[in-house]
């Protein structure tokens, strides 16, 4: 398989970005970094699915790594991330997968496996109605660019 080779500087970049994004808005929900317990699991749930993206996901072990009942989880997620923790799950999915795009030679079909789609074409559909293009789409738009 030809892959351009990784640039780990650059994924710790981006890693850190993200992890910077979910602290600031975080901190601009007033008055709830006081409890402690409550951000742990976040942090816990958000770490599980950074790790385990590639591999089906279901709500239950997103709730399971936060040691928290489903019910809670889906309640943290939307105070102190603003989104589902499936749609979490999925935007971090197409984020990855963009990184894949523009980083590898891998097709469509081994980006949308690894990134833990269960069929291609339903990579496509998601990644066409998040970003508006389809996975070659923006594969060939972005590089163009560069």
């Amino acid at each position: 398989m030809n892959s351009t080779p990784c640039n780990p500087l650059l994924l710790l970049s981006q890693a850190t970005s993200l992890c910077a994004s979910i602290a600031d808005y975080i901190q601009k929900v007033s008055g709830h970094l006081h409890d402690e317990q409550s951000w742990m699991a976040v942090w816990k749930m958000t770490g599980f699915i950074n790790h385990h993206y590639d591999v089906k996901v279901t709500l239950d072990d997103i709730a399971a790594a936060g040691s928290i009942c489903r019910s809670r989880c889906c309640e943290l997620f939307s105070k102190y991330i603003g989104q589902t923790p499936n749609t979490y799950l999925m935007n971090y999915r197409i984020q990855k997968s963009c990184e894949m795009l523009l980083e590898t030679n891998r097709t469509i079909s081994e980006i949308a496996m690894v990134c833990g789609f269960q069929s291609p074409s339903y990579f496509s559909y998601v990644f066409r109605k998040e970003t508006g293009l389809t996975p070659q789409d923006y594969r060939k738009k972005v590089n163009l660019a560069i």
